[in-house]
């Protein structure tokens, strides 16, 4: 049986430490030994709730975060829009390639033009 009020204390105890982290790397006068400190603490804590939940739990809990948030969906519409713009600049590149080739061509003809007229 899990014990929800030990997982919401030590997740109450976690978003402390991250915001106190977050405060601790905006400030200027942030020592290394403090940061590290604080991301251990948050470590320890992520650990101890994992052992409280177990893993199925955890799964559980990030695949139903991703589903709620919509990042799958993004990601994919973001590859898509990704790739549909890759092809459209590797065929603006292709073009652009046989295009120079077209205007060396036409160039050479003129100067053999040139020099069979002169």
């Amino acid at each position: 049986m899990i014990s929800w009020n030990d997982v919401n204390k030590l997740q109450n105890q976690k978003t402390e430490l991250q915001l106190k982290l977050n405060d601790l790397l905006s400030s200027k006068s942030a020592s290394e030994d403090d940061i590290n400190e604080l991301k251990s603490e948050i470590l320890h804590l992520d650990k101890n709730i994992k052992r409280i939940l177990g893993t199925n739990e955890v799964e559980r809990q990030r695949e139903l975060k991703r589903n709620k948030s919509g990042l799958d969906e993004r990601s994919k519409k973001a590859y898509y829009a990704l790739k549909k713009r890759y092809d459209m600049i590797s065929k603006l590149n292709e073009a652009t390639n046989n295009f120079i080739v077209a205007i060396d061509r036409s160039y050479k003809k003129d100067q053999e033009y040139v020099k069979v007229k002169a």
